[in-house]
Parts: C-alpha cells; structure tokens; sequence
C-alpha cells in the first residue's frame, strides 16, 4: 500500500479528498469538514461508493478518486481553492461548488 493510502487509512488524510487534518490522526479514517460525514450502507455498515461527476469534463468518478482525476485530467485547474457559496456561505472547494449547489440547494 502507498504512503498516502495509509495515511488516509490512519486519519491523517481526509478519506474524502486527501486533505492534510492537522495532526498524526487516532488511527481510523475521517473525513474534513468540507466532505462531510461518510454515506454508509444501514443494512451492513460499509460505506457507499457514490460516484460524483466532475465539474469540469462530464467523467463520473468515486469521490475518493476525484483528487486523482482531477490532477491527472485537469493539471491546470487549482482544485483546492475554496470559495463561499452565495445562498448559504459555507466555505466549499472552488471546484466542487457545482455540486455543493446541485445537491444541497436543488432549485
């Protein structure tokens, strides 16, 4: 397993989006405000692998994977910049203010 995969597993990455947490972690995986808690599956527990689709090209990946699509896919695109939301001001990534919008203020 790779240093930033066991990183994520000991809670010192987000599992989420990779995001450093700010100390050595417990030990399990968490995830930073900005992801939110982790959709588990009532009937067993296990997490729910929902794909989202990228905000800037119309691919559908697991969210674990969107840090790696986006650096491999969209070099250019500075993903980790956070932004307000206008409705609600919470603080989001840039990129990920589409679906910040699309799922939580459905118009």
């Amino acid at each position: 397993m790779g240093e930033i995969a066991e990183m994520m597993l000991d809670g010192t990455l987000c599992e989420g989006c990779g995001d450093y947490l700010g100390d050595d972690g417990d030990g399990s995986v968490r995830r930073c405000e900005a992801c939110g808690p982790l959709d588990v599956d009532d009937a067993y527990g296990a997490p729910m692998s929902k794909k989202v689709r990228c905000c800037h090209c119309p691919r559908l990946v697991t969210r674990t994977g969107l840090k790696d699509h986006m650096d491999a896919k969209h070099p250019g695109v500075q993903h980790d910049a956070k932004t307000r939301c206008p409705i609600c001001n919470k603080s989001v990534k840039t990129v990920g203010l589409p679906q910040h919008m699309r799922a939580t203020h459905k118009a």
